[in-house]
């Protein structure tokens, strides 16, 4: 798919030419390096390889001295004088055709389980394709030294990129991540960098501009891949920032910064760490629906539960009934609540068409809650619909690969990242139910998107009766 860029810089005689070597293709996803030795770590999944010690899909770091500088140019190229740069994770992976001295075993690494391996050049490097765009950018985020994100409006694409990929349309939104000299950019449109020194990760907010700016770069595409986020932009990466034309006065008027911008440590609210999560969110729970409403029936049925620990901080808070529903818990020592050691699919009628307690307990919940329940975050919505029931849920692994068919409800494209993907959630919600969002705060993805009132409308099956009160005296 890419474009083969051979650099001769590669090339260059090595000391130990004269070794045993092979030939080795890997699909490159991350990078290290060290400016002052030098040296660079390489790490990706093996695609083809000569020698018979290793196989295709294995997962590899490769350790190369020959052309480093040029290598941080392509892929790092903020490194600065740092003495190492740590890991470059690469959005779009590349793959790349290295030359290894050939050994006896092959080590592993200790955390990765990656095979250890020793490069002598790298042969030849296979980028996706890049395309030209010119786009009028109306305002930009920071989170400096790591990323830049420009929302913008298209001007004009490339023709070749409405031949090969999702086609652009002129005067179409867009927003264009930048992971490289993010810092030169910022000064550029803002003439200084804004960081409290201490969390150089801090965003600084969207700065919007008076009159929005010309701004021509060079994205890079891998056909059929590209999503839109759920405003609707169209998201791409961008490799480079070809010009930027400035205003008469050479620096852009600010409009304004929004509220999010950059406040000082002691104004942003402290998070809890993420241990203290299930507590977080129990006690959201208790304030948003009251101890009343969640000790109804059989209480709270907790999707993908695992240690427990949601139903434990119920019960500590006055919730003195649930059900942790999960096909593995790992749960220790006693427990307050019930255990269903089943998984939670589709909609949820494997469960509630059973005859037997389980079924019986699933139908009494007074609600489905999940603290990042990952596979099961659909079938928790799904379920609650059709039970008519309300439901509150922190989602947090996407999975594209276990839920391919998954397509955002405006514009039809796949689901892939974690917006998106609560996009698609809260697309779900039925014609008179209304989907809420609000963060929580603690430390991670705490996002929770929830319902407090059903229509009567949408409970989709007849309910039996709900469990006695007195039928957690039969556990």
């Amino acid at each position: 798919m890419g474009l083969l860029q051979p650099d001769v810089a590669y090339n260059e005689t090595m000391d130990n030419e004269s070794l045993p070597t092979f030939l080795l293709k890997v699909t490159m996803d991350r990078c290290k390096f060290y400016p002052a030795q030098p040296l660079g770590v390489l790490g990706g999944a093996i695609d083809e390889t000569e020698s018979e010690l290793l196989s295709p899909g294995e997962r590899c770091l490769i350790d190369i001295k020959n052309g480093v500088p040029s290598m941080i140019e392509r892929w790092a190229n903020d490194a600065g004088n740092k003495k190492a740069t740590g890991w470059v994770k690469l959005v779009v992976p590349v793959t790349i055709t290295c030359r290894i001295v050939e050994t006896e075993t092959i080590e592993k690494s200790r955390n990765l389980g990656a095979s250890l391996l020793k490069g002598t050049e790298l042969v030849e490097i296979c980028e996706p394709p890049t395309y030209e765009l010119k786009l009028l950018l109306d305002q930009v985020k920071f989170y400096p030294t790591k990323l830049a994100v420009l929302d913008g409006t298209v001007v004009e694409a490339e023709e070749s990129f409405n031949q090969n990929s999702n086609h652009l349309n002129t005067g179409e939104k867009c927003w264009v991540h930048l992971r490289s000299r993010v810092v030169a950019l910022m000064k550029t449109v803002q003439g200084a960098v804004v960081t409290d020194g201490n969390k150089k990760n801090s965003a600084t907010g969207w700065i919007r501009f008076a009159e929005s700016l010309p701004v021509t770069c060079r994205i890079m595409v891998i056909p059929g891949v590209t999503e839109r986020n759920r405003k609707g932009a169209l998201m791409l990466e961008c490799q480079e920032i070809i010009d930027i034309q400035m205003p008469n006065s050479g620096k852009p008027t600010i409009l304004r910064i929004s509220e999010r911008s950059f406040q000082s440590n002691k104004d942003l609210p402290t998070l809890a760490p993420r241990p203290e999560r299930q507590r977080v969110f129990a006690k959201w729970l208790v304030a948003k629906y009251g101890v009343e409403m969640l000790s109804k029936g059989s209480g709270v049925l907790d999707v993908a539960g695992g240690k427990g620990e949601l139903s434990r901080a119920l019960f500590d808070l006055g919730v003195k009934k649930s059900v942790l529903l999960d096909p593995s818990p790992r749960c220790e020592g006693e427990v307050s609540f019930e255990i269903v050691k089943e998984p939670l699919e589709g909609d949820g009628s494997k469960l509630t068409d059973r005859t037997d307690r389980v079924g019986d307990l699933v139908r009494s919940c007074s609600m489905i809650v999940g603290m990042h329940p990952d596979q099961a975050s659909e079938a928790l919505v799904d379920t609650s619909m059709r039970l008519g029931v309300p439901f509150a849920i922190l989602p947090c692994c996407v999975m594209p690969k276990l839920f391919p068919n998954r397509r955002q409800k405006r514009h039809g494209d796949p689901v892939r990242s974690y917006s998106t993907f609560c996009q698609y959630l809260l697309d779900k919600a039925p014609m008179g139910v209304e989907f809420r969002v609000e963060h929580l705060y603690f430390q991670g993805r705490n996002k929770v998107i929830y319902v407090t009132e059903m229509n009567p409308h949408c409970q989709f099956i007849a309910k039996k009766p709900r469990l006695e009160e007195n039928s957690s005296d039969s556990r």
